[in-house]
């Protein structure tokens, strides 16, 4: 039997409290990974609860920082098998931007003024 991404997500989590020596709680992942994604907010342990159960499912860049924060990989967290991709390092997110080809750069960029621009519109709106 195939096991499913919130599955995945779990023995992740649990994969990281045995490497640390110590229980990891659901909120202290969720604080973690969003320090790793440079988020303002922590993600609420009850995300990460629905996240482990299978009724909701992470972004890809949410799936990434768990493989990079719990040092399995992304692939198989995402998809339950091996990627081709080397194994995540603790400082692979800054390497990895430079890695990207030149096109994707650009888009990346593209998308965050264009997530920059719809934020400043809605805050326009709510004033």
């Amino acid at each position: 039997m195939e096991s499913t991404i919130g599955q995945r997500i779990f023995i992740a989590h649990l994969e990281l409290s045995y490497r640390l020596g110590r229980r990891v709680t659901l909120a202290e992942l969720g604080r973690l990974l969003a320090e790793r994604l440079r988020r303002g907010a922590p993600f609420a342990a009850t995300a990460v609860s629905k996240w482990e159960a299978g009724i909701q499912t992470p972004g890809p860049e949410v799936i990434e920082a768990i493989a990079e924060l719990t040092g399995v990989d992304p692939g198989w967290i995402s998809h339950g098998a091996k990627s081709a991709a080397p194994a995540p390092r603790a400082d692979s997110q800054r390497e990895s931007v430079k890695l990207l080809p030149r096109r994707a750069r650009q888009v990346r960029r593209k998308h965050a003024t264009a997530r920059g621009h719809q934020q400043g519109q809605a805050k326009k709106r709510d004033a």
